[in-house]
Parts: C-alpha cells; sequence; structure tokens
C-alpha cells in the first residue's frame, strides 16, 4: 500500500468539522474531557481528532476526512478578513 500524506490539525486549530446527521459546523480541535492529554487517537486513514463545537459546545470524535481548516482570509473588495474554508480535494 502506498503511503499517503493525511492532512494534520493541531490543538486548539479552528476547523470546520461533520458529524453523522449534521451538516458541517465550526469548532476547535481540543482536549477531550474524557482524557485531558488526548485530542487525537488513532493513525493514518483512521486518525479521529476530538473537536468541540461552537454554540452549544458539544464535542465529538471526528474522522480526519470530515475536518476541514479555517483560515482568516481577505475574502472581498472590502478586504475585510473573514474565515474562510480553502477547497481543497484530497486525491485517493
Amino acid at each position: 500500500m502506498a503511503d499517503r500524506n493525511y492532512p494534520i490539525f493541531h490543538l486548539n486549530q479552528l476547523v470546520h468539522a461533520k458529524v453523522k446527521g449534521h451538516p458541517y459546523f465550526p469548532g476547535i480541535i481540543s482536549y477531550s474531557p474524557e482524557d485531558q492529554n488526548s485530542y487525537l487517537k488513532g493513525e493514518g486513514g483512521r486518525r479521529r481528532y476530538h473537536v468541540t463545537f461552537y454554540g452549544d459546545k458539544t464535542y465529538a470524535w471526528v474522522n480526519w476526512d470530515k475536518i476541514q481548516a479555517l483560515y482568516l482570509d481577505d475574502t472581498g473588495r472590502d478586504r475585510y478578513k473573514d474565515y474562510v474554508v480553502p477547497n481543497i480535494r484530497w486525491e485517493d
């Protein structure tokens, strides 16, 4: 099996994440309340990150392929800053 480059997310990184039955929603990579030393589980294609979602502060372990990084970027002709999700496609 060929080596694959999986995206790496870091503690306190802003993300856009999706869990089954819900749309993508903004959140942050955070420590799990059950294990204060853990925000990452698994390796390679089975990697999951602990995400705390904004608003009601619910949290979940989310597969790496259901997470997108949020970046602060110039978004309009008025050049104001806003968080965006870059259009990235991960190839198989």
